[in-house]
């Protein structure tokens, strides 16, 4: 089994390699660019964790690392090789009408 170290190294470099290189060739002034990761919720909260400890991200005032569940969202801006963590892990867009009020409910005016 890996060991959480060699686990954070790897979320590390992989960061290194496929974030933080290719946002360094960018032209100066260029327009920013939008990656999407698509990773399991454990791999998002070692990275972040590894990253802010190792100064090479910080939060945002409000945003607090704690679990971070899958298909939740995490948004972070890159800026002279750091990032800063806007949002970590949201779970709002799961939330939508028919948990509110009940699919079988929803057009029949009905309310609980």
């Amino acid at each position: 089994m890996e060991t959480k170290a060699h686990f954070a190294c790897r979320a590390v470099t992989w960061w290194n390699r496929t974030i933080l290189q290719p946002q360094s060739s960018l032209p100066a002034g260029r327009a920013p660019r939008h990656i999407l990761v698509t990773t399991h919720g454990g791999f998002i909260g070692i990275l972040l964790r590894t990253l802010i400890g190792s100064r090479k991200a910080t939060c945002a005032e409000g945003v607090v690392i704690g679990k971070a569940l899958n298909s939740s969202v995490t948004i972070i801006k890159i800026e002279n090789g750091k990032g800063t963590v806007l949002q970590y892990g949201d779970v709002s867009h799961l939330v939508d009408k028919a948990c509110e009020e009940g699919a079988d409910e929803i057009g029949t005016g009905a309310k609980r």
